[in-house]
């Protein structure tokens, strides 16, 4: 699993990059009685996963609601000339590995397909 770096800010609190690119920390997450979803909630939580401020297990308890049918994080493309100084500087790449994408979508297609029987 692909994981960013866990950084501390002027207060002491731990805190990864979230999906709108501001940091994230314990309490920029959605609170654990949660009612509605949004997309930018849920990359919140997959973010704090990913980048190690609280365990998937942890998120999973504090989060009742949510009921992952897979996890599965990949490498993505670094294009320098969107970002800002100083990641402006990468060196362009490409980290995806299409193979293991394309594999982890099969093996998804049957679990959604059975997550969407359960729900209806």
């Amino acid at each position: 699993m692909l994981q960013q770096q866990l950084r501390t800010n002027n207060r002491g609190e731990a805190y990864v990059i979230g999906p709108t690119g501001a940091p994230l920390t314990i309490r920029d997450l959605p609170p654990p009685n949660t009612g509605r979803w949004v997309i930018r909630r849920k990359a919140e939580v997959v973010a704090a996963v990913r980048g190690g401020l609280i365990s998937l297990e942890d998120a999973l308890a504090r989060y009742p609601d949510l009921h992952p049918v897979a996890v599965g994080v990949f490498g993505g493309v670094i294009d320098p000339t969107h970002l800002r100084f100083p990641f402006s500087r990468m060196a362009a790449c490409d980290a995806r590995d299409w193979q293991q994408i394309h594999r982890w979508a099969a093996e998804l297609e049957p679990a959604l397909a059975a997550a969407r029987a359960v729900a209806s």
